[in-house]
């Protein structure tokens, strides 16, 4: 629309109503109607409503014919096809409490109800924001008129750390759950994603002991088994020699991941050869193949991490990574993780160095492609040209 008959017309600028101005309206309403109600099945309505007065009337009309008069928590959820707020607490305790079992038949009683699972959802995100805000600021959560005795008792069995993720796999999840087979399928798979994904600390495992619900030492989040003896067993008989400093890398050699590796830690090939031939899975398997090696000296391999997965390095997924690689390896070593304050050389982590040889093995496929008579002739006689980055290795033909 031209700018001046837009200078001529009478402009509102109107807002979504918030939460609490909603739920205010509805109180006046009912309170002058005399239809009895409680303030957490209004709250529920109003959030619903997303910003519309006349939703929130349309829905208040629905929830006091649905209650028989009486507009209620649990009947606006049961009306709404929406998770109660008992079943959210409980999926937060079993995932707190690290408790498959539990985890797997909340979600079962779910699919039972037919329950709107984008919605289950939002209320997962909200409860966990109420967590996340306990550990940040306990007295805000009367401010915000949230469920203080439930909120304090779930920040108490669940670290902010664990909430911080929790809520942002649930964003994913939501953001995914159109694309999943079906939505209980997509719910299930943000709960399960935050049971086996879970960073995991020093405080996880401490002399032996789990966090509540693991079995047999056995950690779901890091696929570490509690070893307090793994030093002991590990302690080498006798000193390696120290390694030669300069480039570890070894440019004209790809070395095979199942024989026997005879040679320097320290060296990038050896290091990518080794991560990738080991029994690694998951994080630690991560964290190994963004592990740049230094020094090898005296058992002791001095390693620098990528910065974006250093967050998840800790003990337990270290001891991994020593037993793992040291079994391929057939040798016992310790790393050292190198510090910040300390002088990082250049060296070549195995994503790097899987990337360069596939380079290498792109830019050798060019040149023979290049000195191959035929391709020679196709080119002099259709004056052609070969892209290169579109060559790929293979096989090549006799």
């Amino acid at each position: 629309m031209p700018a001046t008959i837009i200078s001529r017309c009478l402009q509102f600028n109107l807002r979504a109503l918030d939460v609490d101005e909603i739920v205010g309206n509805l109180e006046k309403i009912l309170s002058e109607e005399g239809i009895k109600y409680d303030d957490s099945g209004l709250t529920t309505l109003a959030r619903v409503a997303a910003g519309s007065m006349r939703d929130g009337l349309s829905l208040l009309d629905q929830a006091i014919a649905f209650g028989s008069g009486v507009v209620t928590d649990e009947q606006v959820r049961e009306m709404l096809g929406m998770m109660e707020d008992r079943h959210i607490e409980k999926i937060l305790g079993a995932l707190a409490d690290n408790n498959a079992v539990a985890l797997v038949q909340m979600m079962q009683q779910m699919k039972e109800r037919a329950l709107d699972y984008v919605a289950a959802l939002d209320d997962l995100l909200l409860v966990l924001h109420d967590v996340s805000l306990c550990h940040v600021e306990p007295d805000a959560l009367d401010a915000k008129g949230s469920d203080t005795q439930k909120i304090l008792g779930l920040a108490q069995r669940m670290s902010a750390q664990d909430a911080q993720f929790y809520y942002q796999i649930g964003l994913y999840g939501k953001r995914d759950l159109g694309l999943a087979p079906d939505p209980a399928s997509g719910f299930e798979m943000t709960l399960l994603r935050m049971l086996a994904f879970r960073p995991v600390d020093d405080q996880d495992t401490l002399g032996g002991a789990t966090r509540p619900g693991s079995k047999s030492g056995l950690l779901v989040g890091s696929q570490t088994t509690a070893t307090d003896d793994r030093a002991e067993s590990q302690k080498p008989e006798s000193a390696a020699q120290p390694s030669p400093k300069g480039d570890r890398r070894l440019p004209s050699r790809q070395f095979d991941a199942g024989g026997d590796l005879d040679e320097d830690l320290a060296n990038s090939d050896v290091w990518a050869a080794l991560v990738s031939g080991s029994t690694l899975e998951g994080i630690a398997r991560e964290l190994a193949m963004n592990m740049a090696p230094i020094e090898y000296n005296e058992n002791t391999l001095t390693v620098t991490i990528d910065a974006a997965v250093s967050d998840f390095y800790n003990k337990d997924r270290e001891a991994l990574i020593e037993n793992a690689v040291g079994e391929k390896a057939g040798r016992s070593f310790t790393l050292r993780l190198l510090k910040s304050s300390e002088e990082v050389p250049e060296t070549e982590t195995p994503v790097a160095n899987r990337l360069r040889h596939v380079e290498e093995a792109k830019a050798e496929a060019y040149q023979t492609l290049m000195q191959d008579p035929t391709v020679q002739e196709v080119i002099d006689r259709f004056d052609a040209t070969i892209v290169q980055e579109s060559v790929r290795p293979g096989n090549q033909r006799d």
